[in-house]
């Protein structure tokens, strides 16, 4: 299986949309996203970029940043 990496830190979660469902947290393949202060976190230290948790968020609460 071919994944495509993202650098380091650029998934982040838009706090507003998040609904703390643990959708995110349960399809990350290394958990690298915890609930901390009631919100979904991407822990950028264990994330290996895979876009899955972008994917998977029924409120798009999960963005990549990308630089223009």
């Amino acid at each position: 299986m071919m994944v495509n990496k993202l650098k380091d830190g650029l998934v982040f979660t838009l706090k507003d949309r998040c609904r703390v469902c643990y959708t995110c947290v349960r399809e990350c393949p290394v958990k690298a996203i915890k609930i901390i202060n009631g919100q979904a976190e991407v822990i950028s230290a264990r994330c290996i970029g895979c876009g899955n948790c972008t994917r998977v968020c029924s409120q798009s609460a999960k963005k990549i940043f990308r630089q223009h």
